[in-house]
């Protein structure tokens, strides 16, 4: 019995999810910190010790994205610039696509670059201290320190104390064993859980994805239909997110863009669509925009029109909405009524 207690001590005690927190926690702090750690140094040695020169732009880049989503738009510029030393040495950098049209092949461009490693560089004037980032590592340390804490206090739970209870109770079900556990989880269960409980939170959740986004997308679209201006707009960027949960994956395309109102203001835009639209634009192509006059940061893709599905949503979700409704009602009535039979 005591090394039965000794096995379920970690599994069946608090000590497994303390350590699960932990290990979760010291893992998303090693991915934050990876993530941003290059940048932030980068900046933050052109921050503290960049001095200023003067480039010549060899070459501009348009990499398009890739079809399998692989990678997504970027804009690069190639230059060469002179240290103060009169070293001179090529350097490239990812820009926005507004400063990318700026820039013209031969002309001269502001480059700052690190004093001791002048291989560190950027397009622009001098750079302030990236406080953001060092905020975003800072705080990433501070969670890794805490699940490395959780994780070892789990590892250092001493076991005196379910030993002398092992001993004492050798032929009784422990308090706090699996099967107590277990007949707690099952008590709750009988009482609480049944199909009506479970159809009413299903329903309900359903209710919660489908109407909001049913609902602001038909709002959206009528005002596009009695104040809807047409333009023609700019192709700047496509990207491509994949996401994964359990088995389930899901992937999401974007287009990005700029477009001129009729009122003369250049604004930049973005617009989910689905593959296929994704598929068949390319980058610096032009584009019919549509957008709301007076409110002109309200705009889509003229071809990107939702049809009938956002009407769709909203009656699946008002219907999802009727149903919880109901099973919730009937639940409580359900509830109520036991209580007063006792």
């Amino acid at each position: 019995m005591l090394i039965r207690w000794r096995y379920y001590g970690f599994f069946g005690s608090n000590r497994l999810p303390l350590f699960f927190v932990g290990a979760v926690w010291m893992l998303l702090s090693a991915l934050v910190v990876a993530l941003v750690v290059n940048d932030v140094y980068r900046l933050q040695r052109l921050a503290t010790e960049g001095l200023p020169t003067i480039g010549t732009v060899v070459k501009k880049t348009l990499r398009r994205a890739d079809d399998r989503g692989t990678a997504p738009t970027s804009y690069e510029v190639e230059y060469i610039y002179a240290t103060a030393g009169g070293r001179r040495l090529e350097g490239s950098d990812i820009v926005d696509p507004t400063t990318w049209d700026a820039i013209v092949e031969g002309a001269q461009i502001p480059v700052e670059y690190a004093a001791s490693r002048p291989t560190i560089q950027r397009i622009g004037d001098r750079v302030k201290p990236p406080i953001g980032g060092e905020l975003v590592i800072a705080a990433a340390s501070i969670l890794g320190s805490c699940g490395a804490a959780l994780a070892i206090k789990a590892l250092c739970m001493p076991w005196g104390a379910a030993a002398r209870a092992a001993r004492t109770h050798s032929n009784t079900v422990l308090h706090g064993s699996p099967e107590s556990v277990l007949m707690v989880i099952l008590t709750f269960l009988l009482r609480w859980v049944s199909p009506v409980t479970v159809g009413a939170v299903v329903t309900l959740f359903l209710a919660g994805i489908f109407l909001p986004k049913g609902l602001a997308t038909v709002h959206r679209e009528s005002l596009f239909r009695r104040a809807g201006e047409t333009v023609s707009g700019t192709v700047l960027t496509k990207n491509i997110w994949h996401q994964q949960q359990g088995r389930v994956s899901s992937t999401q395309y974007e287009i990005g863009y700029r477009f001129i109102t009729h009122d003369g203001i250049s604004l930049q835009g973005s617009d989910d669509v689905n593959g296929e639209l994704w598929r068949s634009i390319r980058e610096r192509e032009s584009i019919p925009i549509l957008y709301l006059a007076g409110h002109p940061q309200q705009n889509r893709l003229l071809a990107n029109d939702p049809g009938t599905m956002p009407r769709v949503f909203s009656m699946l979700g008002a219907a999802f909405l009727g149903i919880g409704a109901l099973l919730t009602g009937y639940f409580l009535w359900g509830s109520r009524r036991r209580r007063r039979k006792r």
